[in-house]
C-alpha cells in the first residue's frame, strides 16, 4: 500500500509528463514546469522567505545558519547552501554532488577561505570561484587534486592557462613590471 505522499509524487510526475502544471493540472507553459499562475505564486513565496531571512539574518534556504549576504543582496545563504549550488553546477546531482560538496568545503577550510594564487580573503557570492589547475578542456577533470579557490579576477584572468603555465606568466609579468 502507498502512502499519500508517494501517490502525490506519482500524480504529480504524469502531470509534468503531460506537459501539465503538477501543482494545480493546467497547461503548463512551453518550456516550464509549472502553469504561469503557480510560478508566480512560487516566485512570491520565495521573495518572502528571503526577506524574512534578510530581517533575521539567517539563511533563506536551511533557515538554521547566518548566511552570508547573497551577490544581489536580496538575501542571505549560508556557506553550505551556497557550496551546494556550486557543487550542483559542477559535479551534477546525487551522489557525485554530496561527494563534490564534501571536497569542496574541504578545499574550502585547507585554503582558509583565501584564493590560492592571491591570498585574498574569498567572499561568498561577490569573489569567490572554483579553479580547475588543468582545465576541463585540456582534460582535466573534478577531482579533488585539480580544483582550488580563487578569486573571480584571478579565474577570468587565468582563462585555459595550466596552474604551471599561469604561474610562470605570473612571473614574466611581476620581473617586467619591476
Amino acid at each position: 500500500m502507498s502512502t499519500n505522499a508517494e501517490r502525490v509524487a506519482k500524480r504529480r510526475r504524469r502531470l509534468r509528463a503531460n506537459g501539465l502544471c503538477p501543482v494545480c493540472g493546467a497547461l503548463s507553459a512551453p518550456g516550464r514546469v509549472h502553469c504561469a499562475l503557480c510560478a508566480q505564486k512560487r516566485y512570491i513565496e520565495v521573495d518572502q522567505r528571503k526577506a524574512r531571512s534578510l530581517a533575521d539574518g539567517a539563511c533563506w534556504k536551511c533557515r538554521k545558519a547566518k548566511g552570508h549576504k547573497t551577490a544581489n543582496g536580496a538575501a542571505y545563504e549560508c556557506l553550505r547552501c551556497w557550496m551546494n549550488v556550486v557543487a550542483a553546477a559542477w559535479f551534477g546531482r546525487g551522489d557525485d554532488r554530496r561527494a563534490g560538496l564534501d571536497v569542496l568545503a574541504w578545499l574550502w577550510e585547507t585554503q582558509l577561505g583565501r584564493c590560492a594564487y592571491t591570498g585574498a580573503i574569498l567572499i561568498p557570492f561577490v569573489n569567490a570561484s572554483l579553479d580547475h589547475k588543468r582545465p576541463r578542456c585540456k582534460g582535466g577533470g573534478t577531482e579533488e587534486g585539480n580544483l582550488q579557490w580563487v578569486t573571480k579576477d584571478v579565474n577570468m584572468l587565468k582563462g585555459h592557462l595550466e596552474h604551471d603555465d599561469f604561474v610562470d606568466l605570473c612571473r614574466i609579468v611581476a620581473e617586467r613590471a619591476a
